[in-house]
């Protein structure tokens, strides 16, 4: 059964801190969270035991592209 974990339930059970979690998400090497409403957010049981199996070798199949603040544009930029 796929159980959704919060952040210091999931910093135990790796052995990582918070900011090394969410360093190790942006590079696409922990799996993402997921939203559960407002600014509350959680991991699935599932993929956070997939990367205990192999942290070295993990991918993230939702890999998340961020874009510096300046590079994004507004619509009325682009259709000028």
């Amino acid at each position: 059964m796929n159980r959704i974990l919060r952040l210091p339930e999931v910093s135990r059970a790796v052995g990582l801190s918070r900011s090394s979690i969410y360093q190790k998400m942006d590079q696409g090497r922990f799996p993402n969270q997921v939203k559960l409403g407002g600014r509350a957010v959680g991991w699935r049981s599932e993929e956070v035991e997939e990367w205990m199996k192999n942290p070295y070798g993990y991918r993230s199949s939702r890999l998340i592209i961020k874009q510096p603040e300046d590079m994004k544009a507004s619509k009325a930029e682009i259709y000028k």
